[in-house]
Formats: structure tokens, C-alpha cells, sequence
């Protein structure tokens, strides 16, 4: 009898157990997606609606907040002509940049033996631990001194210094797990190093160089803190689309802001949904060996 309702007992649990954690993680993500989902909600809302209180969640929508974006209502404040082309620029060239200097750095660091390697290495690696925003104030004087100020440029070369140490902490994982003997091979047939690098290193490391190029866009798209000390007028990007949706008159227009924001966002969501499973594996394949 006891073995028969001990084993009742352990499938009781079990099921009491499964239920808690699918319970669980229901909420989690219920937390996590309501801002994002209630951002959506509020770019179709007409602006009596987005104010009102208690909230309501059966409205008739509207497209006139999206129309506000692609307006001319907001002085500089045009998706089109001024914002997306500056962040399409910025993000794809830092992109490309990260992952060729990523590449080679990545190479340099796995197959080359030299004095400091391993120093070199975790400094690399040491300088993505500080943030951001703690290097904006320096980069303002030197983007200032060398009249860098509100141009592309000057957010291509911030962006990459910050976003290379990421790239090649993921690259260096996938470099090391490539077998050396089969660029001995190559070598002996007569291939030189630019010519493993770009036939056996890069097709090999492929998941690698997608994930890496994944976090630098998104890392460079996303961006706020730096564009706003960085720009003033012509180079402003996506993100800061949504100052322009505040006015002395009106004070913060919500629903064209959320409108603003749920646009930005798609192309981020669209990456990480094809592309997650080289996050996932640049992630766990991109540590750093001894």
C-alpha cells in the first residue's frame, strides 16, 4: 500500500511542479511583454483615449499617430528623410567594421603566439565591463576637438570602439573550436593566411560572425545615450525620434511617441527571431579559453 501511494504521491508532485513553473513563467513573460505590448496598444489609440483613466483595452484605432511620424507636424522630427537614413548608415558600416576588425583580432589572438597574448586578451574583454554612458563626457571633448561633432562618422567610430570587445570575445570561442591542422593543410597546399582566414576561418565560424553582427546591430540601433550627446540636428538616429514628441504646448505626445517606438522596434524583433539560435550558440561557444 505504502509503495502505491508513495508513487501516487511523486506523480502528484511532479504535475503540482510542472504547473508552478508553467505558471511561473507565464507571469515572467506577462511582465516583460505588458510595456511593450501596452506601447503597441497606445500607438493605435486616438489621444482622448490614450489618457484615459482607468485605462481601456476596447478602443476604436487609428492610423493618425503613424501619420504624425511620417509627418512634417515636428521640426527635424521626419522618420524618412532625416533619422532613418542616419541610423540605417550608422549601424550598418559599424556593423561591418566590428566584424572585419573582430575577425582578424580574433584570428591574431588564437593562432599567433606572442609576448602579452593573454593580457591583451582580457583587456579586450575587461573594457565592454564599463558602461557606456561613463565615456560619453570624454568623447564629447575628443568628437569636439577633432570637429567630429553631429556627423556620422562620429557615432560610426564610438560605436565600433564599443562594440568590438563583445565581437571578439564571441569570434574567439569560434576561432579556437577550428582544428589547426586544417589550416596546415591548407598551408601546405600552397593557401596563404589571408587565404585560410577567408576559406576555412570565416566559413567555419559563420554562427559566430552572425551573432556577433546581431549584438552590434542591435547594440548600435538601439543606441540613445550616445546619439544624444553626440548630435545635435544632422546626425540624429531613430532613437531619439521620440524628443521630438515633446512640445511646450502639448507637453509629451503620447500616441505618435509609441508609434515612433513600436516602428523602431520591429527591425530588432525581426533579427532576433531569425536569428536566435546564433545568439544562443555565439553565446555559449564564445567564452574565452585559457
Amino acid at each position: 500500500m505504502y509503495p502505491v501511494a508513495w508513487s501516487r504521491f511523486r506523480k502528484a508532485s511532479k504535475i503540482i511542479e510542472r504547473v508552478l513553473y508553467n505558471f511561473s513563467m507565464c507571469l515572467m513573460v506577462a511582465f516583460f511583454l505588458f510595456p511593450v505590448v501596452w506601447m503597441i496598444l497606445t500607438s493605435f489609440k486616438p489621444a482622448k483615449e490614450a489618457f484615459r483613466i482607468p485605462p481601456s483595452l476596447v478602443f476604436q484605432p487609428t492610423l493618425n499617430n503613424y501619420r504624425e511620424v511620417f509627418g512634417p507636424r515636428f521640426e527635424g522630427g521626419r522618420l524618412l528623410p532625416v533619422f532613418l537614413p542616419n541610423s540605417l548608415v550608422v549601424t550598418i558600416t559599424t556593423t561591418a567594421v566590428v566584424i572585419v576588425l573582430a575577425l582578424l583580432a580574433g584570428y591574431a589572438l588564437t593562432r599567433f603566439d606572442f609576448r602579452g597574448r593573454k593580457p591583451l586578451t582580457f583587456f579586450i574583454i575587461a573594457t565592454r565591463m564599463l558602461p557606456p554612458i561613463g565615456s560619453v563626457i570624454p568623447l564629447f571633448f575628443m568628437m569636439n576637438d577633432l570637429r567630429l561633432l553631429d556627423t556620422r562618422l562620429a557615432l560610426i567610430l564610438v560605436h565600433t570602439a564599443l562594440s568590438l570587445p563583445l565581437a571578439i570575445w564571441i569570434l574567439l570561442g569560434f576561432i579556437q573550436g577550428i582544428p589547426k591542422e586544417i589550416e596546415e593543410c591548407a598551408i601546405v597546399d600552397g593557401c596563404s593566411r589571408i587565404g585560410v582566414l577567408w576559406r576555412i576561418i570565416m566559413p567555419l565560424s559563420a554562427p559566430g560572425l552572425v551573432a556577433a553582427s546581431i549584438f552590434t546591430f542591435i547594440f548600435t540601433w538601439n543606441d540613445f545615450q550616445i546619439a544624444l550627446f553626440l548630435t545635435r540636428a544632422k546626425a540624429k538616429t531613430l532613437p531619439l525620434l521620440a524628443l521630438s514628441f515633446q512640445t511646450i504646448e502639448e507637453g509629451v505626445v503620447w500616441g505618435p511617441m509609441a508609434a515612433g517606438g513600436t516602428l523602431i522596434m520591429i527591425p530588432m524583433i525581426l533579427f532576433v527571431l531569425l536569428a536566435q539560435k546564433y545568439i544562443i550558440k555565439g553565446l555559449t561557444l564564445g567564452g574565452v579559453k585559457g
